[in-house]
């Protein structure tokens, strides 16, 4: 069985390992669930639940961060959030 899981690789992901793959805290993920906006004024990525567990599909992560601005300095990043 653990052979199979290692081969399978999960289109959805918990919170650690959705918090692991963008590179952000468990924190962030969780006070973005409960609030809907970080303090950063950034939406937080989309989850899902299935009965009491939250999960993370990856294709929606990747989607999130694409959409994430990009800047060369701080300045240009205030601009974008205007």
């Amino acid at each position: 069985m653990e052979a199979v899981k290692e081969a399978i690789k999960p289109r959805l992901l918990t919170e650690q390992e959705a918090a692991v793959y963008i590179s952000m805290s468990l924190s962030y993920l969780r006070n973005g669930r409960l609030t809907g906006k970080k303090k950063t004024g950034l939406e937080p990525p989309k989850f899902k639940k299935i009965g009491t567990a939250v999960r993370y599909d990856q294709a929606t992560l990747d989607q999130w961060i694409e959409a994430l601005p990009e800047a060369t300095h701080r300045a240009e990043l205030l601009a974008c959030s205007g």
